[in-house]
């Protein structure tokens, strides 16, 4: 019919930003652009407008506590959708995305340290949560390979 499945949409919490009409959902929540929309939904003391996620991440970098909580809320919700999916699909392995290059390890070790307090231990016990290894190409590569033909 045309249509494909979107991840984003999940409502991952009854409170929170919105992203595409839905409060609470992976995309407001777990996207890059997720880490300004918690920046402002946590502390909109701190940040009455919308920050960068790049601003958010050297924040937290440097030791401001606000910062830091605002990647362990994203990394949580991360942790969230990642378990969802391999409780869905039993994978062998799930790729984190561009902000894994982008923050690094303290946000990747956050992702999957609440990766195995989120999901099933029989299933995160064989599901391998990591950074993808394509670094700053991911997203380059990406769009090739949606704009290959197909056959």
């Amino acid at each position: 019919n045309g249509l494909h499945p979107e991840i984003g949409h999940w409502r991952l919490s009854e409170e929170g930003p919105t992203a595409f009409g839905r409060i609470g959902s992976a995309e407001a929540l777990c996207s890059a652009k997720g880490l300004g929309r918690i920046a402002t939904w946590l502390f909109p003391e701190c940040w009455p407008a919308e920050p960068e996620p790049a601003a958010v991440s050297a924040l937290a970098a440097q030791g401001h506590a606000m910062a830091e909580a605002v990647l362990k809320r994203h990394a949580l919700y991360t942790a969230r959708v990642c378990a969802m999916i391999a409780e869905l699909l039993c994978p062998d392995l799930i790729l984190l995305g561009s902000l894994a290059t982008h923050i690094g390890p303290r946000w990747t070790n956050e992702v999957q340290t609440r990766f195995q307090e989120e999901v099933l231990p029989r299933i995160g016990d064989k599901v391998n949560v990591q950074p993808n290894a394509l670094g700053k190409r991911l997203q380059d590569l990406s769009a090739l390979v949606v704009a290959l033909p197909t056959t």
